[in-house]
């Protein structure tokens, strides 16, 4: 893997909000992930969607509150008939029902007691809220992993740089004393030419590399809102312990595919539980449906004839009462719904185990880097260690003029790449160790 690898990952993203930008961050402050990813979280436009989604299950909740209420309706109606009531005798001075009818109502009807059926319902939108909350939340956790990318690509190329200026001030330091050589006659003037190019080729990667951690600082303010000095320090998060504790709690139940209860924490969980819970709030409205509905009912009218059918004048008549609802038989289609609850319930069982079994897999490539990355940084050391010892004879002899300066050159940069590589064993090793966390939903400690 060569230095670059982290500046590949950064792409462009869109700005958070207008109103959205933190306070600025000083170059003197030490910036920390976990911060960067708070601010990312609350800067990712998704996040409105939680307020939102409140808002609509409050309008939802709202109207089913006022089934309990009464509802009155107004009624107006005219209408003829072919017949009407008759006597089968004539009667003297009977007059026979009009066949025509006129009528101006209100009408009022209030459910007294509804089994629970509203209540139900309400239960069942809370429940669908706190689902689409937690499908959003989950939704938006990739986003810690994102700024993670961009903050540790931005903290490897910084010390890489370090690295660079670090050979860039020894070959300046060399040059000093080497045009001094050359002037006294005792040093050639290509000695001080290969220097100098080696200078330049230093030069220029770490203009090189300045320009990459540029963008990877960009992305980060746009991801986060903040204003990111190109000064500020970055802390690399202490996670090596709480990975350790991590593992070996995984691996204690590695064979039966399962988490332990206390790593059930990624998001997902959270949104499959509210599925679930959502699920067999359904349940309990299918209960409630089934059980008879009482309500009072009343219609105050001004028509003619009314109730008295041998009456020709316009007056007012009411009528008032009780009247009870139940369905005893719905051919079976309340139980076929609990029967769907019941397919649905086992769906969610089933997406849990794939999705438990799919992050214990994906685990294992950090895990391995993890290990592969912690041996590499002891012979990372044992390197650099060795190339010093040869740099620092080297320079011994260039001085004496008993090596050349292509020699001398050979062996800094020798030097340069044990710091180089071991500048990106330790970001990975720490970046790896966040991404095995972030992975399983843990977070970070600020």
């Amino acid at each position: 893997m060569n230095a670059l690898h982290f500046a590949a990952i950064l792409v462009p993203l869109a700005l958070p909000p207008a109103g959205s930008v933190p306070a600025l961050l000083a170059p003197a402050d030490t910036v920390r992930l976990a911060e960067l990813q708070r601010l990312a979280v609350d800067a990712d436009p998704r996040i409105r969607e939680l307020g939102l989604l409140e808002r609509a299950s409050a309008l939802s909740d709202a109207n089913l509150g006022t089934a309990r209420l009464p509802d009155l309706a107004l009624r107006g109606e005219a209408g003829w008939q072919s017949e009407t009531v008759a006597f089968p005798v004539a009667s003297p001075g009977f007059t026979a029902p009009r066949r025509d009818r006129y009528e101006a109502a209100l009408d009022a009807e209030w459910t007294a007691w509804d089994a629970g059926r509203t209540q139900a319902r309400r239960d069942v939108e809370s429940a669908r809220l706190g689902a689409d909350l937690a499908s959003v939340r989950a939704d938006v956790w990739e986003v810690r992993s994102r700024v993670s990318d961009a903050y540790f690509g931005a903290e490897l190329l910084r010390r890489q740089i370090d690295a660079l200026e670090l050979a860039a001030s020894d070959l300046r330091a060399r040059l000093v004393d080497l045009r001094s050589a050359v002037s006294a006659g005792v040093a050639l003037p290509g000695d001080t030419a290969t220097l100098r190019a080696e200078l330049l080729r230093v030069e220029q990667r770490a203009d090189g590399l300045a320009s990459d951690r540029s963008a990877a600082l960009e992305v980060l303010r746009m991801l986060t809102g903040a204003p990111l000095d190109a000064n500020a320090e970055f802390a690399l998060p202490d996670v090596t312990a709480e990975v350790a504790r991590t593992r070996t709690a995984l691996a204690a139940r590695a064979a039966e595919w399962v988490l332990p209860e206390g790593l059930r924490v990624h998001p997902r969980f959270d949104e499959l539980d509210a599925a679930r819970d959502a699920t067999g709030r359904r349940a309990t409205v299918l209960g409630a449906d089934r059980r008879p509905v009482v309500a009072a009912f009343g219609s105050l009218a001004l028509g003619t004839p009314g109730y008295e059918q041998f009456t020709t004048d316009i007056h007012e008549y009411w009528r008032a009462g009780v009247v009870v609802r139940w369905t005893p038989w719905e051919w079976d289609r309340t139980d076929r719904e609990l029967q769907r609850i019941d397919v649905d319930r086992a769906v969610l069982d089933q997406r849990e185990r794939a999705f438990v079994q799919n992050l214990l897999r994906a685990l294992q490539a950090p895990a391995q880097r993890i290990d592969h990355l912690t041996r590499a940084l002891d012979s990372d050391a044992r390197i650099l260690s060795l190339r010093e010892v040869v740099a620092d004879q080297a320079r011994a002899l260039f001085g004496e003029r008993e090596i050349s300066a292509a020699d001398y050159a050979d062996a800094l940069s020798d030097v340069l790449d044990a710091r180089l590589e071991r500048a990106l064993h330790e970001t990975e090793l720490v970046r790896e160790q966040t991404r095995y966390l972030l992975m399983l939903g843990l977070e970070l400690p600020r």
